[in-house]
């Protein structure tokens, strides 16, 4: 009797033990785990390029450990972001990460919200993600509403007998040679029977107009001001910046890629 009591009381005093070094579902605990992970990432990855530098014939094997550790970040962020998913931080994060995960996952983790972070905007959009097909090569767009500098509605069903090409962000991300090779691009469309159009993450038409001043770009520039919310991110499935959308005539996408690759984008529009 004395041993089966003794055993009892230590489960009791493991379990408590558990519980008062778990650590609570909050904001500041969501930060914390977060830095943890990408500080031990970067520790992590240093270490290894100071092994590249110092043994250049086993860079081949140390790249391959980069690569290990920079998917064990990943994995630990997609962790994190399930773990705190209750709050909207952690949503937020899930949402960014949505693309990594099964709909039937999201669907679960969005099942068991709570009615505020469910209502609440990345709620509905991650909502919204799960309940539509993300658009890929061989698929129709999915034409929606836009604004363009001159304050017009815009839709890019109203392009007619051309092909576009629709870049989805990243203008600074792309870089002083991205943007002059989207330059060039843009110079030699009107030959090309080619509409360049550029959806730009703006807060409001005048930061619309800035960013066609800033880069001196003669494309079209639209946005629908929904940032994270937009129909781009739900539906079209953009996450990194830039993702490009090569159309052809009938509205058929003929190429989604992540950043602008020049070389592909150049030989379909150069096959006519």
């Amino acid at each position: 009797m004395k041993k089966i009591f003794w055993n009892i009381a230590f489960i009791i005093f493991i379990l408590s033990g558990l519980n008062c070094f778990s650590q609570e579902i909050t904001k500041e605990n969501f930060q914390k785990a977060g830095n943890k992970i990408f500080s031990d990432y970067k520790e992590k990855i240093i270490k290894v390029q100071m092994d590249i530098n110092k043994f250049p014939d086993k860079s081949d094997s140390l790249a391959n450990a980069k690569d290990i550790i920079t998917n064990e970040m990943k994995n630990n962020y997609k962790e994190l972001a399930v773990k705190y998913a209750s709050i909207s931080s952690g949503l937020e994060l899930l949402y960014s990460l949505r693309l990594k995960f099964t709909k039937d996952s999201l669907i679960n983790i969005l099942n068991s919200l709570p009615i505020e972070l469910k209502e609440s905007a990345y709620g509905k959009s991650l909502l919204k993600h799960t309940q539509n097909e993300q658009i890929k090569e061989g698929g129709k767009i999915y034409d929606f509403k836009t604004i363009d500098t001159n304050g017009n509605d815009f839709y890019l069903s109203k392009i007619k007998n051309n092909r576009i090409l629709l870049v989805c962000g990243g203008l600074e991300c792309m870089g002083e040679n991205g943007r002059k090779a989207l330059k060039e691009i843009n110079k030699s469309s009107l030959k090309n029977n080619l509409s360049v159009v550029v959806y730009v993450f703006a807060k409001n038409i005048d930061d619309l107009k800035f960013t066609k001043n800033k880069y001196n770009l003669n494309c079209i520039l639209i946005s629908d001001f929904l940032n994270e919310h937009s129909c781009i991110k739900t539906i079209y499935g953009v996450q990194t910046t830039p993702t490009c959308f090569f159309i052809n005539e009938d509205k058929t996408v003929l190429l989604k890629t992540e950043g602008l690759d020049f070389n592909k984008i150049n030989n379909l529009i150069q096959y006519k």
